[in-house]
C-alpha cells in the first residue's frame, strides 16, 4: 500500500492514502498513531504541520498566504528530506511513501464531483466556525464555498449530500446548495453569479435566488427551516415574464454572444440588462402560474423535487 505527504493549512493531518488499499484501510487521513513512526520523526512532523497553519493569515475574505516565496522553498525542502526519513522508517512494514510533491494516486471508485458546495449563514461568526470545522476552500463574509474536487481526499462528509446536511444542522446556517460548475455561466453576466445568488439570500430574494441557481446548474439546495417555509412577497421591481423570453432578449442575446466569440466583452448596457432579469424577472411557471407562495415552491417550479420540508434536488 502506499501513502503521500501533503501539508494542508488546518487539515490536523500531513500523511495520507494514496492507493485502493490504503484508502481501504484509512479513508483518508492517516494518523501518525496508525504507522510505525517513531517519536522524533512524529515531533517533526507536527511542528512542519504547525508551520504551515502559522504562515497562513485567516483574514475577514478568507485564508491568505503570508509567508514569502523563499521561505516557502524552504519549507519545501525541509518537508521532502523529512518525507524520505518517513520513507525509510515504513519500508520495513509494506508501506510505501510517494516522493514529496507527487500527484495522489486516481482511485478507481473516487467520486467524480464538478462544481461546488456554497453556504450562507447568518453572520460571520457562524460562517467561519462552520467553515474552520468542515475545511472550507474559500470564505468571503457570512459565505463559504467547498469545491467538489477536494471530496475524495475527505474523511468524512465526502459526498455534497453528507456535507449540505451536515452544514444544515450548524448554528446560523441559512441556506447551502450544491451547483454543477463552479462559478456558473458567468461570461454573459456582469460580477460573479455565486455572489449575486449570495447577495440574494442576503435580501430574502426568492426571484434572483431561484433564477441564479438555475443559471448555476444547481443540483441540491437546502434551507434553513424558517427560510424554507418563509411566505414570499415580491417587491415593487420584481416582474412576472414568460419562460421563453421575447424575441428582443433572443436577438440581443446572439449579438452578444458572437461578440464574446469573437473575444469582445459584451456591452456594459447588456451586462446589466442580463442581471437584472435574472435578479427581478420571475420566469419558472411565467406570468400564467403567477408568483410562487413559498421559497419551497420556488425551487419546486424551477426543477427541484421535494425531498424533505427544506430539501430539494435534481
Amino acid at each position: 500500500m502506499r501513502i503521500r505527504v501533503s501539508f494542508e493549512f488546518g487539515a490536523g493531518a500531513c500523511l495520507w492514502a494514496d492507493d485502493a488499499e490504503a484508502r481501504e484501510r484509512w479513508c483518508s487521513a492517516v494518523e501518525f498513531a496508525d504507522v510505525a513512526l517513531d517519536a522524533v520523526i512524529v515531533a517533526e512532523g507536527e511542528a512542519l504541520m504547525a508551520e504551515v497553519n502559522r504562515s497562513f493569515l485567516v483574514a475577514e475574505h478568507g485564508v491568505e498566504p503570508r509567508w514569502t516565496a523563499v521561505e516557502e522553498a524552504a519549507f519545501h525542502e525541509r518537508a521532502a528530506a523529512w518525507t524520505a526519513r518517513v520513507a525509510a522508517a515504513l519500508a520495513a512494514e509494506d508501506i510505501a511513501v510517494a516522493p514529496y510533491g507527487a500527484e495522489a494516486m486516481a482511485s478507481d471508485d473516487a467520486p467524480e464531483i464538478a462544481g461546488e458546495v456554497v453556504a450562507c449563514f447568518a453572520h460571520e461568526a457562524a460562517c467561519a466556525a462552520a467553515a474552520e470545522r468542515f475545511l472550507a476552500g474559500h470564505v468571503w463574509g457570512e459565505a463559504a464555498t467547498w469545491p467538489g474536487t477536494d471530496f475524495v481526499h475527505r474523511a468524512s462528509e465526502t459526498t455534497p449530500e453528507e456535507l449540505l446536511a451536515a452544514l444544515e444542522a450548524q448554528p446560523g446556517f441559512v441556506c447551502g446548495w450544491w451547483q454543477e460548475r463552479a462559478g456558473g455561466e458567468g461570461a454573459m453576466l456582469e460580477g460573479d453569479p455565486v455572489e449575486h445568488a449570495v447577495a440574494c439570500v442576503r435580501e430574502r430574494n426568492a426571484t434572483g435566488l431561484v433564477n441564479f441557481l438555475s443559471w448555476l446548474a444547481m443540483r441540491r439546495v437546502h434551507l434553513a427551516e424558517d427560510f424554507a417555509g418563509l411566505s414570499w412577497l415580491p417587491g415593487k421591481r420584481h416582474r412576472l415574464a414568460p419562460a421563453g423570453g421575447t424575441w428582443w432578449e433572443w436577438f440581443t442575446f446572439f449579438r452578444q454572444a458572437r461578440a464574446a466569440l469573437r473575444g469582445d466583452r459584451p456591452s456594459a448596457r447588456y451586462l446589466k440588462a442580463e442581471r437584472e432579469r435574472l435578479l427581478w424577472r420571475w420566469t419558472h411557471g411565467g406570468s400564467r402560474a403567477g408568483w410562487p407562495a413559498t421559497y419551497g415552491e420556488a425551487l419546486e417550479r424551477s426543477g427541484l423535487r421535494r425531498e424533505a420540508f427544506n430539501r430539494w434536488a435534481k
